[in-house]
C-alpha cells in the first residue's frame, strides 16, 4: 500500500459541570411583572456566579432584567434574570466573564 496523501483529525470534546449553589431568596411583588415573585440581593447573586458586583450590575441594567434600588441593595427579580440568562445563551452571546478567567462563557453557562 503506498500513501498517497496524509489527513489530520481533529476530535474536540466538550463538557458541561453542573454547579449546584443555593441562595436565600425573599418573596416581593415585582412591579414590572406585576406578580410575587423571587428576589435575590444583586450583591448575593454576583457572589454566586463568582464575579464583581459591577459585572453583575452591569448585566442587569444592560438586559434590563427587573430591579429595584431599597434600604438594603438593590433586590434582583429571579424569573426576570432567568429569562434574560436564557434568551442570552439561547442566542449565543457572550455576556460577562472572560472564559479564559473563569471557566465560564457566559453568566451562568459553565464549560
Amino acid at each position: 500500500m503506498t500513501t498517497k496523501r496524509q489527513r489530520e483529525i481533529v476530535i474536540e470534546f466538550e463538557r458541561v459541570q453542573l454547579i449546584r449553589k443555593r441562595a436565600h431568596t425573599t418573596i416581593v411583588n415585582c412591579s414590572k411583572c406585576n406578580s410575587d415573585v423571587d428576589c435575590v440581593t444583586a450583591s448575593l447573586a454576583a457572589e454566586l456566579f463568582d464575579i464583581e458586583l459591577g459585572e453583575f450590575l452591569g448585566f442587569v441594567t444592560r438586559f434590563g432584567v427587573h430591579h429595584e434600588h431599597g434600604p438594603t441593595g438593590t433586590a434582583i427579580c429571579v424569573p426576570s434574570l432567568l429569562a434574560e440568562m436564557q434568551q442570552r445563551h439561547d442566542k449565543g452571546t457572550k455576556l460577562i466573564l472572560d472564559s479564559a478567567s473563569h471557566g465560564l462563557d457566559e453568566i451562568g453557562r459553565i464549560y
